[in-house]
C-alpha cells in the first residue's frame, strides 16, 4: 500500500482530524423582541464555533423595558403628555416675567424638600403687576429729598441748624432704608413661589430676615380646583386666583394673582386625574 497517497475522509464525521469546516449557513433574521424598541437591528450577527455551526446570541431584554400594560409605563406615558402640554405653553410664550414658568423649569432651580427625581411641572409666583404699587411708592419716597431741595432752592431757604456732613449722613440713612425696603419686598415676592409637581403642590412663604413656612397639598387628595377672576385688570393682564380644596379637613390652598390661571388649572387637573387613577 502506498502511504503517500492521501486518503479521503468524511469531514462531517471527522471534523477535527480533517480540519475541514462545512460551509457557513446563510444568516437568518433573528427577532430581538423588546430590543427593537431601543433601535437595535432585527438581524442579529451570527457567530460560528470551530465546527461551523452558528451560535445565535440570545436576546437580552432592555433593563428599562416593561410590558406595555404595566401601570408604571402607562402612568409615565400620561405624565409625558402633560409634560408636552407644559412645554407647548412655554414655547407659545406664556412664561411671563418669572410669574409663571411651565416645564422645563431651569435646571439650576430646586427647593429644599425636593425628592430625588421629582420633576417640576409649573413654577409660579404672584403676577408681576402685584409689584407695581410698592415700586411706585418707593420711587416716590426716593424723590422726596429731590423735591424738598427744589422747594428750598425756589424759596431761597437755607437750613442752618444741620451741618452739611450731618445732612449727608441723614440722606444716606434715608436712602439705605428705601433700598432695604425694596430688597425686602422683592425677596418676599421672588421667594414665595407655588410649585406643582406630579405628586404635590407646595407654597413657600418666606419672610425676609426672619423665617419661612411651607404649605403642601398632595395631588391625589385634591377634590376641587376653582378659578376666580379678580377684576378688570386681571382680564387685561391675564391673571387670576385659584382655590384648591382637598379631602377631609385640608384647608383651602389659595393661589393669589397667578398668570395664565386657566392653563395652570388644566395641567393641575390632568395631574390630579393621573394621581387618582394610578395611586388612588
Amino acid at each position: 500500500m502506498n502511504n503517500n497517497v492521501p486518503q479521503n475522509r468524511n469531514a462531517q464525521i471527522y471534523p477535527k482530524i480533517s480540519g475541514t469546516i462545512p460551509p457557513r449557513l446563510p444568516q437568518q433574521p433573528v427577532y430581538m423582541g423588546p430590543n427593537r424598541a431601543i433601535g437595535q437591528p432585527v438581524n442579529q450577527p451570527q457567530y460560528y464555533n470551530s465546527y461551523g455551526y452558528p451560535n445565535y446570541a440570545q436576546p437580552q431584554p432592555h433593563p428599562q423595558y416593561f410590558h406595555p400594560k404595566d401601570p408604571d409605563i402607562q402612568q409615565a406615558v400620561e405624565l409625558a403628555k402633560v409634560r408636552a402640554t407644559a412645554n407647548q405653553y412655554a414655547r407659545e410664550g406664556f412664561n411671563s416675567w418669572g410669574s409663571v414658568i411651565f416645564a422645563p423649569v431651569p435646571s439650576d432651580f430646586s427647593f429644599s424638600t425636593q425628592d430625588k427625581g421629582e420633576e417640576i411641572f409649573i413654577l409660579m409666583r404672584n403676577h408681576w403687576t402685584s409689584n407695581i404699587i410698592w415700586i411706585i411708592r418707593n420711587i416716590f419716597f426716593a424723590l422726596v429729598p429731590v423735591f424738598a431741595a427744589l422747594v428750598l432752592q425756589l424759596t431761597r431757604t437755607e437750613i442752618t441748624f444741620i451741618a452739611p456732613k450731618g445732612m449727608l449722613l441723614l440722606l444716606l440713612m434715608y436712602y439705605s432704608l428705601i433700598i432695604s425696603n425694596v430688597f425686602r419686598l422683592f425677596f418676599d415676592w421672588y421667594f414665595d413661589p407655588y410649585i406643582v409637581t406630579a405628586g404635590r403642590i407646595l407654597h413657600y412663604q418666606f419672610t425676609p430676615f426672619s423665617n419661612y413656612k411651607i404649605r403642601e397639598v398632595a395631588i391625589q387628595d385634591i377634590t376641587t380646583i376653582e378659578e376666580r377672576s379678580t377684576g378688570f385688570l386681571s382680564n387685561i393682564f391675564h391673571f387670576g386666583d385659584l382655590g384648591i380644596t382637598g379631602e377631609g379637613d385640608i384647608e383651602e390652598l389659595s393661589m393669589k394673582r397667578i398668570s395664565s390661571p386657566t392653563k395652570v388649572r388644566d395641567i393641575i387637573s390632568d395631574l390630579v386625574d393621573i394621581a387618582k387613577k394610578y395611586n388612588g
